[in-house]
């Protein structure tokens, strides 16, 4: 028969897609109750930031914390996870709290290419231009100019509309 339709073939089914469902839905109280679970069984980074985001909708900012410091202890200090903590701190109205955590980032950034380039996009990723900024200057000089960051920085200057800053890291390439 052409005509029937399971009612139940459109309705999420596994956790996972119930979690996105209600995030989605902007249910954050009802994701939370899945993503929780889902990253007590798996702290990805896609579970991190899903919970992450659910937690700071409800304003939950103290379970908020406390998943930003065990992510940050799971991954060996990783600075981008400092990023959130200092957005979370701006977010609660603690702004100088905010800035430290942005600055320690940048302090303790290992001279690992790699790192220099997700710890900037986890500043770009939230408008944190001038941050993103001072990480390429300090990977510059902790790298010894191994790899001048051109590119990116004048990707950057783009962004920050600053054209002609732009076109000057591209012809130094």
């Amino acid at each position: 028969m052409f005509g029937a339709i399971n009612p139940m073939a459109a309705q999420p089914t596994s956790d996972s897609q119930l979690a996105l469902f209600y995030y989605q839905s902007g249910e954050f109280d009802k994701a939370v109750m899945y993503y929780e679970r889902l990253y007590d069984s798996d702290p990805s980074d896609v579970n991190y930031g899903y919970l992450l985001t659910s937690y700071t909708e409800l304003e939950d900012f103290k379970n908020a914390e406390k998943l930003i410091k065990k992510q940050l202890k799971r991954s060996r200090d990783d600075a981008r996870y400092l990023v959130d903590l200092g957005q979370l701190y701006t977010r609660m109205g603690e702004p100088g709290k905010g800035k430290q955590e942005y600055e320690r980032a940048i302090k303790n950034m290992q001279p690992n290419q790699r790192e220099v380039i997700n710890l900037a996009n986890a500043f770009i990723k939230k408008g944190l231009y001038d941050h993103a900024m001072a990480t390429y200057e300090r990977g510059k000089k902790i790298l010894k100019d191994a790899y001048p960051f051109n590119y990116e920085m004048a990707n950057l200057y783009g962004m920050m509309g600053d054209f002609e800053a732009m076109v000057d890291q591209y012809l130094v390439l």
